[in-house]
Order: structure tokens, then C-alpha cells, then sequence
């Protein structure tokens, strides 16, 4: 392991790493609003429409 890599469990994540861990989230909530309909394709349609 690098030095550097030694170090990352003691700090914050990073904003990207923060907005990553939300999209499970997000891609459920977009699914459970179509009823359960739109498959991954539109999902992913939708999620990209949002800023993802």
C-alpha cells in the first residue's frame, strides 16, 4: 500500500465520493415513482435529466 493510501480513512470523503453514495438512493426513488415500471433504460434517462 502507498503512503498515501495509508491515510485516506482519515479524511472526509470528497464531494464526489458524498454525491456517488446518494445515486442508489436516487435510482430507487426515480424507479418506485414510475410504479415500478420503467426498466433500466429509462431510469437511466431520467437519472442523467436529474444532473447524474
Amino acid at each position: 500500500m502507498s503512503e498515501s493510501g495509508s491515510y485516506s480513512g482519515d479524511r472526509p470523503p470528497t464531494e464526489r465520493e458524498t454525491r456517488r453514495q446518494q445515486l442508489p438512493d436516487e435510482i430507487e426513488e426515480i424507479f418506485r415513482r414510475s410504479g415500478g415500471t420503467d426498466g433500466s433504460p429509462k431510469v437511466s434517462i431520467t437519472s442523467v435529466r436529474r444532473g447524474w
